[in-house]
């Protein structure tokens, strides 16, 4: 199993082991060893192959079987997150995520591709003696989108290497591919086509959604953040609201349109001061009271509803990848129904990718997709002005 997550800043992962030569007594095993894992699908290119070397960092579930047999669960993680564990940093950062996190990787020694988005702010910070990945993550949550000045920044790993990218980039991508859920294998003149079978989805896992309590925590529908500047002595009320947020394009979702009826709720309230780093020569603003304001919101937003996808797998998606998914309605059919167009208007569409889990046999790779989507292609609730 390898792991990919939209929230994890690296990629994962557990082999299940049926031992019959004692190599945990022969080798031995006893953690920090590299795992190189290579891999394809039939009729891609190969520099499209995942190739990764990771570091074993723990065996777990041990079971001995009979006297020549065991078995037990190897777990590793990219070695960039094994020199994560064991190093903490004391020093002063200045500069944009983009370029503070490259640095950073370098400092620990990565050689991965990276593809970063920059951001609009520069943000000096003083570490405490923190992870690596902890100072990331803290640029990366106060890093703000030149393009709306809304805080939603996500850096993770995927099998193509690190990835720092705004979600409203993430929401712009082309769909790499086509997914059809429906009772019927598909078929194209009786026989079996490869295409269509990649395209099919063999599970659909629902999770839990419209928890209204959850949206309202989260500062969906409305969010006020109280911004102090100590030095003027004035003070800036920032709002975010949902339905707002589709208004002329002021934050990018996967649709035109709200996916919820965004009725008036008292606001979730947060407050902070925004104070200098510096004075006299390029004062440096604390951006973070802007950061508050819409991440959190942003972020629910990302994940309000879920769904799990087992497909076929495939070496050219990835986590932040946006698909489409054609799902039929679940209605009696009629006979004046039977030509009509079944498909779901609400789940059906654009999602994009926020985990994935490959599994990987001898002879099969599976993928388990959890997708998100934060909006529709029908206008559902009458909003106005959408898009």
């Amino acid at each position: 199993n390898l792991f990919e997550d939209i929230f994890s800043p690296t990629v994962s992962g557990m082999i299940h082991v049926i031992d019959t030569q004692g190599m945990l007594q022969e080798m031995p095993l006893e953690g920090a060893e590299r795992l190189q894992i290579e891999f394809n699908t039939p009729r891609v290119s190969e520099e499209l192959k995942v190739n990764m070397t990771f570091v074993v960092y723990k065996i777990t579930d041990r079971v001995v079987i009979n006297t020549h047999k065991q078995s037990y669960n190897l777990h590793f993680f990219s070695e960039e997150a094994f020199v994560d564990s064991g190093m903490k940093v004391s020093k002063g950062y200045k500069g944009t995520a983009a370029a503070t996190i490259n640095n950073i990787l370098d400092e620990v020694g990565s050689k991965k591709k990276r593809n970063f988005n920059a951001a609009s702010n520069s943000i000096t910070f003083a570490a405490p003696f923190w992870s690596p990945f902890k100072i990331m993550s803290y640029y990366t949550a106060n890093s703000i989108s030149p393009s709306n000045q809304a805080s939603n920044f996500m850096f993770f790993e995927t099998t193509r290497g690190f990835q720092l990218q705004s979600l409203d980039d993430l929401y712009k991508k082309e769909s790499l591919w086509d997914y059809f859920y429906d009772a019927n294998p598909r078929r194209v003149d009786g026989k079996k086509d490869i295409k269509a079978e990649y395209s099919a989805v063999q599970e659909i896992h629902f999770y839990p959604h419209y928890d209204e309590i959850e949206r309202i925590d989260a500062g969906m529908h409305e969010n006020t953040s109280y911004v102090h500047d100590l030095t003027s002595k004035t003070m800036k009320v920032l709002r975010y609201k949902y339905k707002e947020s589709f208004v002329k394009g002021q934050i990018t979702h996967l649709g035109k349109y709200p996916l919820v009826d965004s009725h008036q709720n008292s606001p979730r309230i947060v407050t902070h001061k925004n104070t200098m780093h510096k004075l006299f020569d390029s004062m440096n603003y604390d951006f973070s009271g802007y950061a508050k304001n819409k991440r959190k919101p942003l972020l629910y937003d990302l994940e309000m509803l879920r769904v799990d996808l087992t497909v076929h797998g495939r070496v050219e998606l990835n986590v932040g990848d946006v698909i489409n998914l054609h799902m039929l309605k679940y209605t009696e059919v009629g006979g004046d129904d039977k030509n009509a167009n079944r498909e779901d208007p609400f789940y059906s569409g654009a999602w994009i990718i926020t985990a994935i889990n490959h599994r990987i046999t001898a002879n099969k790779h599976q993928m388990v997709l959890q997708i998100s989507k934060n909006a529709s292609s029908l206008n559902l609730h009458g909003a106005s002005n959408a898009g």
